[in-house]
């Protein structure tokens, strides 16, 4: 007994081009979360410099100034900063609302008046 075996071209499936569509608009939702976290990226940006220049200067052996970001809260004024829009992404539930409370708080007594 003797058996055939033919093969088949295999077929390409077909190609299916997807073309963005830049002027699509965002969700209301979207937009919300791009400046939430445009937001917290503005103020971890000062703040992780802050944290490097006072860094580069403990580590050449000086001390920092009394004046110096870290010091004096800034530093910390502008990571809590960051906080608060990344938790209003988070859905500000139940469970964040005591940190979000303290950290209103923290800013109405210690922040500075040139912040939102």
């Amino acid at each position: 007994m003797s058996a055939e075996i033919n093969i088949l071209q295999q077929r390409r499936p077909p190609v299916r081009l997807v073309f963005s569509n830049a002027t699509a608009t965002k969700s209301e939702g979207d937009a919300y979360i791009e400046r939430q976290l445009a937001k917290a990226n503005t103020q971890l940006i000062g703040a992780q410099a802050d944290i490097a220049h006072a860094f580069e200067v403990v580590t050449i052996g000086r001390n920092l100034p009394d004046h110096d970001a870290t010091m004096v809260g800034d530093t910390l004024e502008s990571i809590l900063r960051a906080a608060l829009p990344i938790i209003n992404i988070s859905g500000a539930s139940n469970r964040d609302r005591d940190l979000m409370r303290a950290l209103r708080q923290w800013l109405q007594v210690n922040g500075s008046m040139n912040n939102d």
